[in-house]
């Protein structure tokens, strides 16, 4: 009866250890979410003779997206703000980052982790 016991308990521990949810920047099987797979961006353009010159900068129906961009680095997604996408967001005490770029190395944020020295190991 005891190792009965023993093993109906042993069993509903090791179900409720699997049972860890994660979150998804946590869970190493999530490797991509709400994105589309790789292709070539169409610009479209409005007349032929702007279209054959092969510069999107023509086209009156293309905007770049180059320039400088508000930014707030946050330790984790549950540090988001409640409507930061909204127009009347006040945004006023973010950084400003250019873009293109890589944000690492434009302020006080996560370090990029390179190394030129290999593990002992």
């Amino acid at each position: 009866m005891n190792k009965l016991v023993i093993a109906i308990l042993l069993i509903a521990f090791s179900k409720s250890i699997n049972a860890q949810t994660f979150f998804n920047w946590e869970n190493p099987a999530v490797f991509r979410i709400n994105n589309e797979p790789a292709h070539a961006s169409p610009v479209p353009f409005t007349d032929l003779a702007s279209a054959t010159t092969f510069n999107a900068g023509k086209s009156a129906l293309y905007k770049s997206l180059n320039g400088i961009w508000r930014f707030k680095y946050l330790k984790n997604p549950l540090e988001t703000m409640v409507d930061f996408y909204a127009p009347g967001f006040a945004d006023d005490a973010w950084d400003n980052i250019e873009v293109p770029g890589n944000w690492q190395l434009q302020g006080k944020y996560d370090p990029p982790g390179f190394s030129n020295i290999k593990p002992p190991f």
